[in-house]
């Protein structure tokens, strides 16, 4: 399992004996050179709070990190340099480094020490999140990074956040009509995503529709009786697959809540489980708070990538 790694320059502590304030701070980190240039007496520090990695990391937990300080003289440049390893746990942790520099006015001569603190915040977090509920609802608006399309994806599916950047998640899709696709969306805020990360998907739905009685029965959330069904275009008897919802529809916009989200059954064709006032062969549930409900109950389960659970037609 790869985890998302968030790194930040936090701040830069200054002590020890005064050499100068014209500083160069470096930072080598995953093949990345971060460079700030910064004026800074002895006795300061400077909050930084700056992203220096933002990514999947493997399953290592140590990352070698290396750390430059160069104070600017007219003469000669005073330097100093450290390198370490930069250990990453399952939550947020907080890394100190020092980089001694030595000030020289004389030949072979050392005159002053100064220490430079870096202060490294790393964040570790599970790389799955989930689609949260925006608009239409049950949706999510997203673009693909192939083609730049955009494109809407339904609730609670299963990505794998690659990066952030430019103000944007971009992610892997896990499941569904777009499985493996690379899409990205932009942030809600500097602090918060439109995905989730404390979303978890349920057990398979199971499902059973009379098609005589004309009951729905969704097992683990009750028995609907106000259903539609064409009497002369009936689904054969059997189990099909309930799939995930793959495309919006919009001729169900007049509903409220969760309408245009359909449920297809079995893998081709066009019978869906929906919401509506009638069926052309269809499983429709006309009333929409029900459907709101039954939503709710399925847009979480999973029998595999593809499908919430079964349906059994009797």
């Amino acid at each position: 399992m790869s985890n998302f790694v968030s790194i930040r320059l936090k701040k830069v502590i200054y002590s020890g004996e005064s050499v100068g304030r014209d500083i160069s701070l470096g930072i080598s980190l995953l093949d990345k050179n971060i460079n700030l240039n910064t004026r800074l007496q002895r006795g300061q520090e400077r909050n930084y709070n700056k992203t220096l990695f933002q990514g999947i990391v493997g399953v290592e937990n140590k990352l070698p990190i290396g750390f430059s300080v160069i104070e600017r003289d007219l003469i000669k440049d005073d330097e100093g340099y450290t390198s370490g390893t930069l250990t990453l746990s399952s939550n947020t942790t907080e890394s100190k480094f020092d980089v001694p520099v030595s000030e020289f006015r004389v030949v072979g001569r050392k005159i002053k020490t100064a220490f430079f603190t870096f202060v490294i915040e790393s964040t570790v977090t599970n790389s799955i999140r989930y689609t949260s509920d925006v608009w239409p609802k049950g949706w999510l608006m997203v673009r693909d990074e192939g083609s730049g399309e955009r494109i809407l994806i339904p609730q609670f599916l299963k990505l794998e956040l690659m990066k952030i950047k430019d103000g944007r998640d971009h992610f892997k899709i896990l499941e569904g009509k777009f499985k493996g696709k690379i899409m990205s969306v932009r942030k809600k805020s500097k602090t918060h995503s439109y995905l989730l990360d404390n979303i978890y998907h349920e057990q398979a739905a199971e499902l059973i529709f009379k098609q005589e009685e004309k009951l729905l029965i969704v097992k683990g959330l009750g028995t609907y009786s106000n259903i539609a069904m064409k009497t002369s275009n009936l689904i054969p008897f059997g189990t099909y697959d309930l799939e995930l919802p793959w495309e919006i529809h919009p001729i169900a916009r007049r509903y409220s809540g969760y309408a245009m989200t359909w449920f297809r059954i079995g893998n081709e064709g066009d019978r869906f489980l929906h919401t509506g006032s009638v069926s052309l062969g269809c499983i429709t549930v006309k009333d929409t708070e029900k459907w709101t409900e039954i939503y709710n109950f399925l847009i979480r389960r999973r029998k595999d990538n593809s499908s919430v659970g079964t349906i059994r037609i009797e």
